[in-house]
């Protein structure tokens, strides 16, 4: 039997560093240092605010591209203390570092992502759940898709 298509196996590794260009050329040449034990994230992407404006004598809104956003992604993952990916994202959590996020797809394709890390939080306690953690990357820049 093989793996339905999607992101199983999907590859999440980090970099506590700044790219020097926010382009894949920039992001390809940080040291990345892989994370397993990823449960879930959020949708990666640029979140857009509108501008409105509604013509009183037609009643017609028209909306323009406004602000974008990189937003406040989540994600998820269970606690490996000898996980160097992992160590990356503990250490670096609820400071004012910026760090790095590549994820591989199984396809191939990758997507880069960058900005910082709010602090963790215990994962719920519940008899069927992990020791754990929920995160959040405050993306700070476009993501970058090769």
């Amino acid at each position: 039997m093989t793996a339905a298509a999607g992101i199983v196996g999907t590859l999440y590794a980090w970099s506590a560093a700044t790219p020097g260009t926010f382009n894949s050329a920039g992001f390809a040449a940080l040291s990345w240092t892989p994370m397993t034990q990823m449960e879930q994230t959020d949708g990666w992407g640029d979140d857009i605010s509108w501008v409105e404006f509604t013509d009183i004598s037609t009643g017609r809104t028209v909306r323009d591209p406004g602000a974008v956003d990189g937003g406040v992604r989540g994600f998820s993952f269970k606690s490996d203390p000898a996980d160097a990916g992992q160590t990356i994202v503990v250490n670096n959590a609820g400071s004012a570092t910026s760090v790095s996020l590549r994820c591989t797809y199984p396809n191939g394709k990758i997507i880069y992502l960058w900005g910082k890390l709010a602090p963790l939080k215990d994962r719920p306690h519940s008899p069927n759940s992990y020791q754990g953690y929920d995160a959040q990357l405050a993306v700070n820049a476009a993501p970058v898709r090769t």
